[in-house]
C-alpha cells in the first residue's frame, strides 16, 4: 500500500532554507584569502555554484517534512520512501514523496486446512551408514592391491570372549586393524572399545547404533516438522488476498544478500573472493533470494494476521527471539 505526498517550497520559506544550508556548507570549504567559515555567498557561488546550496537545502526540507508526514497521517513506513524530484533550482523546488506502507490483508482459509505431517522412520541401512562415518572419523585410509604388510591398516569382522564366553561389546563387523601395531583394541578384553568413542552411554555397538538411530530420528523429526509447517504455511498463504509492493520484497532481498555477505566475511571469504572462485553470478543469487524474499514476506504478513484476528499476545522474549531468529536467516 503507498501513499504519495506532494512538497512545493518556495518564496521567503526557500530562501531562508538556502541560507541555511549555505552556513553549514560554507564551514566546511577554504578559499585563499578568507578565514575559515568566513567565505562570502557570491565568492562561494561564483566558485562552487549553486548546486551543493540547492541540494543541501532541499535535504534539510525533506527530512523534516518527512517526520511531519508521518506524524499528522500517523503512518508506518516500512521501507525508506520514495522521493521524485519534479523542480529544483534557485526559486523554489517541488518533490513527490511516496511512503510504502504494509499492505492490507484479507485472511483466507486457514485452519483445517488438512496438511499431513510426514511420517518419520529410520532404516538399518542409514543407521550403519553413519556409524560407518563416525569410525572413518578415525582414519584417513587409502586403498592398495596385493598382501597386506606391516603397518597398513585391514578390514575385518571379529567376535571377542572371556572364559570361552562371547561378551558384550566385543564383537563388530567391519573393524579397521593396523597390522604390526600389536595393540588389537585398547581395551579389548573389558569389552570397552566403543567407550573410546568418548559418546555418552556407548561402551558398546548395540548402544552405539541405538544412540545414531535416535540421533538420526530426532533430525527427521524436525525436518518433517519444519516441513509441515512450510506446507501449512504455503496453503494459509495462497488462500489469502494481500497485494505487497515491490519495493519492500526488494528491501527483503536486499537484506538477505547482506546477511549472506556478512556471513561469508566471518569465515574470511570477500564478496569478490566468493564470485571469482565460485564461478556464481549476483543477478542469479539475487534472483533466487528474491523469490524466498516473496515467500518470508508473504508468511510473515499472513501470521501477524492470524495474530491478530485470533488476538493472540506475544511476549516481549518472544518477539525479541523471533527477531534474532530473522536476523540470523
Amino acid at each position: 500500500m503507498k501513499k504519495q505526498v506532494n512538497y512545493k517550497v518556495n518564496g521567503e520559506e526557500w530562501k531562508e532554507a538556502k541560507d541555511k544550508a549555505f552556513n553549514k556548507l560554507v564551514k566546511k570549504v577554504k578559499i585563499d584569502g578568507f578565514r575559515e567559515g568566513k567565505v562570502p555567498r557570491n565568492v562561494f557561488e561564483k566558485k562552487y555554484g549553486t548546486g551543493d546550496i540547492i541540494s543541501e537545502a532541499m535535504e534539510d526540507l525533506v527530512q523534516k517534512k518527512y517526520g511531519e508526514v508521518i506524524i499528522t497521517e500517523k503512518l508506518i513506513p516500512v521501507v525508506e520512501p520514495k522521493l521524485e524530484i519534479v523542480k529544483a533550482d534557485d526559486e523554489g523546488f517541488e518533490v513527490n514523496m511516496t511512503f510504502i506502507l504494509d499492505p492490507e490483508v484479507t485472511l483466507g482459509e486457514y485452519k483445517g486446512l488438512k496438511v499431513k505431517k510426514d511420517k518419520v522412520k529410520v532404516t538399518k541401512e542409514e543407521v550403519d551408514h553413519e556409524v560407518s562415518h563416525i569410525l572413518d572419523r578415525y582414519a584417513e585410509l587409502v586403498s592398495k592391491d596385493g598382501k597386506a604388510e606391516e603397518g597398513d591398516t585391514v578390514v575385518i569382522d571379529f567376535k571377542g570372549f572371556k572364559d570361552n564366553e562371547e561378551f558384550e561389546g566385543g564383537s563388530a563387523e567391519g573393524y579397521s586393524l593396523e597390522l604390526g601395531s600389536h595393540s588389537f583394541i585398547p581395551g579389548f578384553e573389558e569389552g570397552e572399545f566403543f567407550k573410546d568413542l568418548d559418546m555418552e552411554g556407548v561402551s558398546n555397538k548395540e548402544e552405539l547404533e541405538k544412540v545414531v538411530e535416535e540421533e538420526i530420528k530426532a533430525q527427521k523429526e524436525r525436518e518433517a516438522d519444519n516441513k509441515f509447517i512450510e506446507d501449512l504455511l504455503e496453503k494459509a498463504s495462497k488462500n489469502m488476498k494481500v497485494e505487497i509492493d515491490e519495493e519492500i520484497i526488494d528491501a527483503e532481498t536486499d537484506r538477505m544478500y547482506k546477511n549472506f555477505i556478512e556471513k561469508l566475511k566471518m569465515q574470511g571469504v570477500t564478496e569478490e573472493l566468493y564470485f571469482a572462485y565460485s564461478g556464481a553470478k549476483k543477478e542469479d543469487i539475487m534472483k533466487d533470494m528474491k523469490k524466498e524474499a516473496e515467500k518470508r514476506v508473504a508468511y510473515r504478513y499472513l501470521l501477524e494476521a492470524i495474530v491478530k484476528a485470533e488476538e493472540i499476545t506475544i511476549s516481549d522474549k518472544d518477539a525479541k527471539d523471533e527477531v534474532k531468529k530473522m536476523a540470523d536467516m
